[in-house]
Parts: C-alpha cells; structure tokens; sequence
C-alpha cells in the first residue's frame, strides 16, 4: 500500500519510512528541511532511501494545502510527524501550536474494475460489454462479488444472470467477462450504461469499488406498424374504415412499403390498400379504406406488412415488420331470434306474443272487451207486479172449492 509520512527526514519519521519500505509499502516522504533541525542530520537520515525504488521524497511544507491535497490523492494511510520548534530570545525552547485542517481522502489503488463496451451502434445490432478486474496490490483479494445492471433501454442477449463470484485473485491476476445487449430505441445524445460494482476483502478488511459508466450512441429507423378499426361490432353488409400507420421513433429516415390483403369474405369499397414512401424521423404516415363483410361471424383481418430500409454496421438492409390483426365480430339481422314475451291471459294461462320488430313502439296487447247485458227501464217492477197478481189469482181459487 501507498503511505504517506510527514516530517520524514527527522529522527521518528526517517525510522517509520524505512519499517515501511522494508515492509514493502510504497513510500512518500514530506519534509520542509525546517532549520531548527539540523539540516544536515535529516538528508542524511533519508540518503539510504533514495535508491529504493518505492520511495518518493517531496519537499515542502504541510501547511501547503495544494501541495497536500496533490501528493495524498493516492495514498491510504498517514504518518503525522511534521513538526515545528525552536527556542525565543531567551533560548526558552518551544513548539509551535498551530495547525491546518486538510481533507484526506484515500483510496484503494490495488483493485481495479473496468466496463467497457463500444461507443457507437446501430439499432438492429448488438453490442459486446466486458467487464475486467485485476489484482495490482501484493496482497490476495478474497471473497470477489461483481454486480452488475442493465439499462432499460437495452435487452439481453447472453444467458448471465448479472453476478459473479471469485474465490480468490492473487497480486498479478486478472479476472473477466462480456455478454452481449441489443438496444430498444434510438439516441443520438447515447444512453449511460450503469457502473458495475464490486465487494470485496483484504487482509479481512472489506472494501467496495465501482466500474466507469460509458456510453453508447444508437442510431436507425425504427418504424412502427399500427392497424386499426373504426368498429369492432356490425351488421352484415354494413361498411368498415380501416386505418394503418406508420410511426418512424428512430433518429435516421427510412423508405417503407406497405401492402395490404383482404380475406375471402371481405370486400374494398372505397381506398387503397398500399402505400410507398420515405418517413423522416418522429413522423407519421398512412392510408385508410373501406371495407364490407360478406357473412356472419368473427373475421380476423390479417397484418399490415412493412417493408423497409434498415441500417446495420455492413450496410443497408431491408427489413420487414408486421401489425396487430383486428377482429371484427358480425352480425345477420335476419337470423337473430327473437326473444318471446309472456302476458298473462284472463283465464289464468299465459298468451304468447312476438317482440315488435326492429324500430316499430312496442303496444300492449289487445283486450276483449266484456259488454254488461242491457236493461230494459221499468222492466223489473212489472215483473214482481205479475207475480202477485197471479199469486193472489191461486189463492182465492183454493178458497172457493172448500
């Protein structure tokens, strides 16, 4: 590892640079040669060192904060000893007490992580992403776990599963995979792929590293093929728009053909059933026409078909893509049956009567008038008069035969 030690060149510091070396570290030493120690003493202190070849002197103060900041970029530990004394006019020793603030922010420099992948591709191509590491330390690194991810933008082509496990990777080693990812759509400003990252241990500390994010330009046409209905429902005979579209969301123009066909029982009214033409980039283009069904049923239209110039990294070449297939469902009026409504009769039993057909009021159905018997005026007091007459009649000739 890279360390740092300050105040180097004196008596603590020149004793720690050469454990270190001897340690095999890599070594920098800071020291401003400051006059209260004897000058002499502390370059003799550090000549053994400069034929080492892990061992880097610099000179200068640790108050010097680019200078500091510039030689602790790379290194992961600090040993502080930088001093400062001297004695006053009285030859009263004393030390100085003041002090600078600097931000140390170390890394690890012995495990490198690299993504790659190239920069610029066509759409109907795809692309190769390699992922390396290596081991430039002097000791193993243990328990490797590599993560990846894929942008949304992009599918994948390799059988991986985005995680990888290394056991070990002694000083020296490299490690590394690639798999292949095709793009979805098109951009011309590139799409960022995400960093891979990676855990692992040395010397039973953990530590953590991240891959660079590169980008990749795609370019091509990208047509899309829409076919649709204005109804999905209708009557025998009854007429049908048909809509095709074609929406090129690439960033490259493209010359497209599009052929219609037409089952058996269906026939064109009105339209035309093709269309040739260039699409720019975000525009969209079509035709529509008419249509009748000839029988009853569910009619599956078939796809519209595209024919157009794609681009690829050997050249133009055509390409074919395909629409949806509507469904229309249709209906004979004359073959529906109608549904029966019930009324109940004046006997008690249920009469029957046809629905009424198709735009005609609906009327409830006729009821048989019961005339009452007509009554002669008068007619009933004459009748009760006759019966007492011939009542009384009866009774006086019983009388005169006793």
């Amino acid at each position: 590892m890279k360390c740092l030690v300050t105040g180097g060149a004196g008596f603590i510091g020149s004793h720690i640079v050469q454990r270190l070396l001897d340690s095999g570290h890599e070594v920098v030493c800071l020291d401003n040669f400051d006059p209260t120690y004897p000058i002499a003493t502390k370059k003799a202190n550090i000549a053994p060192f400069f034929t080492h070849d892990n061992f880097e002197f610099v000179e200068g103060d640790i108050l010097d904060r680019e200078l500091v900041n510039k030689i602790t970029a790379d290194v992961e530990y600090i040993f502080h000893e930088a001093d400062a004394k001297g004695t006053d006019i009285k030859d009263i020793d004393s030390k100085a007490a003041g002090t600078a603030s600097i931000t140390v922010a170390p890394s690890q420099y012995f495990f490198t992580i690299s993504k790659a992948v190239r920069d610029r591709m066509y759409l109907q191509n795809t692309a190769v992403v390699t992922i390396d590491i290596g081991n430039n330390g002097i000791y193993d690194i243990h328990d490797i776990h590599i993560n990846d991810s894929l942008d949304e933008n992009f599918e994948l082509k390799s059988n991986t599963s985005f995680h990888w496990d290394i056991p070990v990777l002694k000083p020296g080693e490299e490690w590394g995979t690639t798999y292949s990812i095709k793009p979805l759509e098109t951009n011309l400003d590139g799409f960022t792929i995400p960093a891979a990252t990676a855990q692992f241990t040395v010397n039973n500390k953990p530590f953590s590293a991240s891959s660079n994010t590169p980008k990749i330009v795609v370019n091509g046409p990208k047509p899309i093929i829409n076919k649709t209905v204005d109804k999905q429902t209708v009557n025998i005979s009854e007429y049908v728009t048909v809509t095709v579209s074609v929406n090129n969301r690439g960033n490259i123009g493209t010359r497209f053909e599009v052929k219609e066909s037409l089952p058996d029982s269906v026939s064109l009214t009105a339209g035309s059933t093709s269309l040739a033409n260039w699409s720019d980039p975000n525009t969209v283009l079509g035709f529509s026409y008419t249509i009748r069904m000839n029988k009853e049923g569910k009619i599956e239209l078939p796809s519209a078909v595209s024919n157009y110039t794609n681009v690829e990294y050997r050249g133009t070449t055509r390409a074919v893509l395909s629409s949806g297939k509507p469904v229309i469902t249709v209906i004979d009026p004359s073959k529906v049956k109608p549904a029966s409504s019930s009324v109940p009769a004046s006997n008690g039993s249920v009469n029957t009567y046809p629905p009424p057909s198709p735009g005609i009021t609906a009327s409830p159905p006729p009821t048989k008038s019961v005339e009452p018997t007509p009554v002669t005026p008068g007619f009933g007091s004459i009748f009760a008069l006759i019966v007492l007459l011939f009542a009384t009649a009866i009774r006086r000739n019983y009388s005169t035969k006793i």
